[in-house]
């Protein structure tokens, strides 16, 4: 007994066309796909099968104090069966740090409620025209975390240096600082700035020999993070 003719395969989209043809339901040719946050369905859309699914028409993420959300990853390029969506929660740092280093130790480190980033140190040639010896000078950038303000830890190249800031206007201010274990504290009012690191004229490497003392070999004690502050 032959079926040619009469019973052929076909494949999702022929199935689709002829289901069209019929007026047979939309559901036969559409896939779902659900969006949910902590077990609870934001959204369900319906997308043509097989077509490109656009994330800017994924519903908004319902926010959760001190995280950072996101979908998950699926194949949104083309559709073609129903998915849950799941909404990822990400725990916010308190605390982000450089990547570069100074004797094994971050330069700088930030407080704030940031995603997963790091803070991005650029070399500038900028200088606040200071008197004293220019030392180093650094672009800020810090990961966003919408705060109008950020208390910066910034490790000195000297036990005698005075930090200066940039402003929106260009012009150069003397911050003022206290300690934190081998850090400098300050707060800095935008999340992108210029740092200039300048040391007081009259200064010794005999005077750091002395702050220095049982400090250790690199004159920097282990210090991973913000401790209780003295002034400077």
């Amino acid at each position: 007994v032959s079926y040619a003719g009469q019973a052929e395969p076909l494949s999702f989209q022929e199935f689709c066309d002829l289901t069209a043809q019929e007026g047979m339901p939309d559901e036969f040719r559409n896939v779902t796909l659900n969006f949910v946050a902590s077990q609870v369905t934001v959204k369900a859309v319906t997308v043509e099968y097989g077509a490109a699914f656009d994330m800017a028409n994924a519903p908004e993420l319902p926010a959760k104090g001190g995280y950072t959300a996101e979908w998950s990853d699926f194949d949104h390029d083309h559709v073609v069966f129903d998915q849950t969506i799941e909404a990822v929660y990400t725990p916010l740092d308190s605390v982000v740090q450089s990547g570069d280093t100074r004797n094994g130790l971050p330069i700088l480190l930030a407080e704030g409620a940031f995603g997963t980033a790091e803070v991005t140190l650029t070399p500038s040639s900028e200088s606040p025209g200071a008197v004293g010896t220019l030392l180093e000078c650094w672009e800020i950038t810090l990961p966003e975390d919408h705060s109008d303000s950020h208390v910066l830890h910034y490790l000195a190249p000297s036990d005698n240096t005075v930090v200066y800031l940039r402003d929106a206007d260009g012009s150069w201010r003397k911050v003022d600082t206290t300690e934190d274990g081998s850090y400098l504290v300050f707060t800095a009012m935008t999340d992108e700035t210029t740092l200039a690191a300048v040391e007081k004229p009259g200064y010794s490497a005999a005077d750091s020999d002395r702050r220095r003392c049982g400090s250790g070999a690199a004159g920097y004690p282990v210090h991973s993070g913000p401790q209780h502050r003295k002034s400077a």
